[in-house]
């Protein structure tokens, strides 16, 4: 697809909708090739290329290989504005309000969509500015999957339960964490 500008007033609705679905796919394809080449598996990425000459890589492809202990998604677009000028979701929010943030509603969708039978945590990079590859919300351990010396919000999800927990922590730092289990 050739660049297109999504400001122009020249340009369709359809284009502008091309262009913001292709914008997800790169932001989704470079995650996954940044996530591929932190834990090492190049070998991995060269075969989804010869066998999907063309294509971009997603999450859809790598968590049916099971490279991870975590099922991962991502969410390009959370709205009308991005994530640090939404004044839903600034910090105070977080304490307060965790459960109205522009990123909650589309991960418990995810969840939703999923089967219980999974068996493996599941986790939603959306982007973040600040955040080089994001922030990720996911229902892990934090034993697991962060690390000691890192920021992290932690979200009760059920009251007088001690299990179930949404954490939202950088994605680079949730990586860091799984590749030195590796």
């Amino acid at each position: 697809m050739d660049k297109v500008n999504p400001l122009n007033p020249l340009i369709t609705k359809l284009q502008k909708l091309d262009y913001q679905q292709d914008s997800g796919k790169r932001w989704e394809h470079s995650r996954v090739s940044w996530t591929t080449n932190q834990l090492a598996l190049q070998s991995y990425v060269k075969r989804f290329q010869k066998n999907n000459p063309g294509e971009l890589l997603n999450f859809e492809w790598f968590n049916s290989e099971n490279y991870l202990p975590i099922y991962l998604a991502c969410i390009h677009d959370l709205g009308k504005q991005p994530l640090h000028r939404n004044q839903k979701a600034i910090q105070p929010n977080w304490f307060l309000k965790f459960p109205t943030l522009p990123f909650v509603a589309p991960y418990k969708k995810l969840l939703a969509s999923l089967p219980n039978s999974m068996g493996r945590p599941v986790g939603l990079i959306f982007p973040r500015k600040g955040f080089g590859q994001g922030l990720i919300i996911h229902n892990g351990s934090i034993n697991d999957y962060v690390p000691h010396d890192t920021g992290f919000h932690v979200y009760r999800t059920k009251e007088n339960s001690s299990h179930e927990f949404f954490i939202v922590q950088s994605y680079s730092s949730l990586i860091t964490k799984l590749k030195s289990g590796f």
